[in-house]
């Protein structure tokens, strides 16, 4: 194990004794003889959970001097057994070793004082393997918000993350990213739907709502602007493309209008009319050379950053969409069966179509050029070549809608369904390598998203009730590629 990991792991193993409601100093016992100056013995008690162990570690109270300490250990599982050491006055750290993986222990610990003992002290820990998933926590969008199509993006220091409400009322929540605590809420007076944030090279965030209106938002949750888009369709639900200078920002409006606007005024650079009448796509990329290219439900099209027209080509852009874009190809998500479309970005001439049994979301693209993607008619995610060719399928029991796969460095996909069961898939062959199910109810058992892998080797995932977890995996995003909705961790749709 690197030394990051067991720094991760410490981290984690705090985390899960603090949101799990199982760290609570003990008051005192009246069924035992108590020190003479009537106090607890321990000033912290921490709780490290490893692989069939814990490491218990602990400090003595401010002016207390104790001849020894007494630990025991009992586990919820009665069929398991507990066990008890008694250690010498120097001791402030003991590893209590044998224990079942998985299995919730209670442990306790008493300073001696001669013949007496203190009051007790009690933690919980839980050992895991080095490598098994397990949640770290969970916790609730404020408001009552959902969270629908959006998945976490995350600031430039990976600390915090962010995301869109879809309750009645629109905010945008920024997240410890290691706790899950809120850090502030912003306001917007209108549903977001779909639409998710986009962050800056500056930690502006932006963010679309149904009152066609684009949100500029400080890195500390304060309003920076707002740009109207004018549009009759009042639906701004596409995810916005932020360049990699952080100086231009477009959104794809209700309209099939195109907006560029310059990040630092909120003042529009130029705008477009697309093909179209009402929009209800809504999927805009950008490549390394700073060339746009935007989908609706009839037509694709590629522009220079100017505003110029490239191309266009027919197309049927799925609904809150997104494009994949993997050196001269451009992969767009399509609907009702029509399948996903290559396209070769310097023309617009198709490369090849892969047909589906319905919609599909947002493919993602591996280092080796690989594609994935999920079917919402098909319930599966889908794995093809770089010449469209099928590699494998991995079929589920409830429709992925807008259930978007992410990718870590180990070659892992992950997805969610709308039964709320999260899937880890061996990008390799399609294999399932481990499944976990909501444990919540109603839309709390239900993901309508996509999800996302932070540093810190987490994966974040949302319900469409609105509960937010993280889960741990062992593994980082994979970075060398589109391996995640909006091409990176920052969602910020460029190459």
């Amino acid at each position: 194990m690197t030394t990051i990991n067991k720094r991760l792991r410490h981290e984690k193993d705090y985390i899960f004794a603090v949101f799990s409601d199982s760290f609570i100093l003990g008051s005192c016992s009246d069924d035992l003889p108590k020190a003479s100056w009537d106090i607890c013995q321990v000033g912290t008690l921490n709780a490290t959970a490893q692989d069939e162990k814990v490491l218990l570690e602990w400090a003595p109270m401010q002016g207390a001097n104790p001849t020894g300490y007494l630990v025991n250990w009992t586990p919820e599982v009665a069929t398991y057994e507990g066990g008890s050491a008694e250690l010498d006055a120097k001791t402030t750290s003991y590893t209590i070793t044998g224990l079942v993986n998985k299995v919730t222990y209670t442990i306790t610990i008493q300073a001696i004082y001669g013949n007496q003992r203190s009051m007790i002290s009690t933690t919980k820990a839980r050992p895991v393997s080095d490598t098994e998933p397990f949640k770290v926590w969970s916790t609730d969008m404020p408001n009552g918000g959902m969270v629908k199509t959006a998945n976490a993006v995350f600031s430039s220091d990976g600390n915090t993350f962010y995301l869109p409400s879809a309750g009645a009322t629109g905010d945008v929540t920024a997240f410890d990213a290691m706790t899950g605590t809120v850090k502030w809420t912003a306001a917007i007076p209108k549903t977001t739907y779909g639409g998710g944030v986009a962050v800056g090279k500056d930690g502006t965030l932006y963010q679309g709502a149904r009152n066609a209106t684009l949100y500029a938002i400080n890195s500390d949750g304060t309003q920076k602007w707002t740009y109207a888009t004018g549009a009759a369709n009042k639906n701004l639900d596409c995810f916005p493309a932020v360049t990699a200078d952080g100086q231009t920002v477009y959104i794809l409006d209700g309209d099939n209008v195109l907006h560029s606007i310059n990040t630092a005024t909120g003042v529009k650079n130029w705008s477009v009319k697309l093909a179209g009448a009402k929009n209800k796509a809504g999927a805009v990329a950008i490549d390394k050379t700073g060339n746009i290219y935007v989908g609706t439900r009839t037509t694709i099209y590629g522009f220079k950053a100017d505003g110029t027209q490239l191309w266009k080509v027919a197309g049927k852009v799925t609904e809150i969409g997104s494009f994949a874009l993997d050196g001269e190809t451009l992969y767009a998500a399509q609907i009702g069966g029509a399948g996903l479309l290559a396209l070769n970005t310097a023309d617009g001439s198709t490369k090849w179509n892969v047909e589906a049994a319905g919609d599909i979301y947002a493919p993602i693209v591996d280092k080796s050029g690989n594609i994935y993607f999920t079917d919402k008619g098909d319930k599966a995610l889908y794995s093809v070549d770089k010449a469209g060719q099928l590699k494998w399928k991995f079929t589920i029991d409830a429709a992925p809608t807008y259930c978007f796969p992410v990718l870590d460095d180990k070659g892992t996909v992950y997805f969610g369904s709308g039964a709320g069961r999260i899937y880890a898939v061996n990008s390799a062959n399609g294999e399932e390598l481990w499944h976990i199910d909501s444990e919540g109810t109603d839309n709390n058992a239900k993901i309508m998203s996509g999800m996302t892998i932070g540093e810190n080797q987490m994966l974040y995932v949302s319900y469409i009730g609105g509960n937010v977890a993280a889960i741990k995996i062992f593994a980082g995003p994979e970075k060398s590629t589109w391996s995640c909705r909006g091409g990176n961790i920052h969602g910020t749709n460029q190459y």
